[in-house]
Formats: C-alpha cells, sequence, structure tokens
C-alpha cells in the first residue's frame, strides 16, 4: 500500500503527540485503536493469535501503566466500556434493553 506524503505527514504529527502522553492516556489511545480495529471487517485486520506469556506480558503492561490512576476512575472506566459494550450488544440484537437480574 502507497502513502501520500499527506498520510507520512499525519503519520508523523500523530506520533510526535503519543510521544508526549502520560501513561494513562496510552491506555486510552491503546483502546481507541482496538475500538477501530474491531470495527473493521473481518479481512482488512488478520491479527496473529497472541502466545499466553504475550497476553500475560501485555496485561502487566497495562497494570502498570494504570498504577497510578485512582481506583474510582478505573472502576467509571470499566462501567463506561461495559456501557459500549452492552449498547453494541444490543444494536446487533445480541442483547436485549433493561436490567440484568443475575443468573
Amino acid at each position: 500500500m502507497m502513502r501520500s506524503s499527506e498520510t507520512d505527514s499525519m503519520l508523523k504529527q500523530v506520533m510526535s503527540d503519543i510521544l508526549v502522553l502520560q501513561n494513562d492516556e496510552l491506555e486510552i489511545v491503546s483502546v481507541l485503536i482496538e475500538k477501530i480495529k474491531a470495527s473493521r471487517p473481518h479481512a482488512q485486520h488478520k491479527t496473529p493469535r497472541a502466545s499466553v506469556s504475550a497476553i500475560r506480558a501485555e496485561a502487566k503492561r497495562r497494570a502498570a501503566a494504570l498504577g497510578n490512576v485512582p481506583r474510582a476512575e478505573l472502576a467509571a472506566r470499566l462501567v463506561k466500556v461495559v456501557d459500549e459494550i452492552r449498547a453494541e450488544a444490543i444494536a446487533k440484537g445480541a442483547a436485549i434493553e433493561g436490567e440484568w437480574k443475575g443468573d
């Protein structure tokens, strides 16, 4: 795939912006990138399966990056992500609206 000079310029600007972000802000960028990749048709992004050790290493990296974030903020982020996932599932017909009562 050929990139234009405009694309190269944009990539340089994005990388420059990313270099000055704090760890918790990088985590948000990472989540956003994953959401963008997940929204593409499957053929557009074939990610190789990660090994168990790679998954653990990534989990430890993310945990360390969020080490200074207050617990209440982490809980709020989790609730927000869960709500987004649920809304997406409802929109796709994979879940029903209403409160979850439990198993």
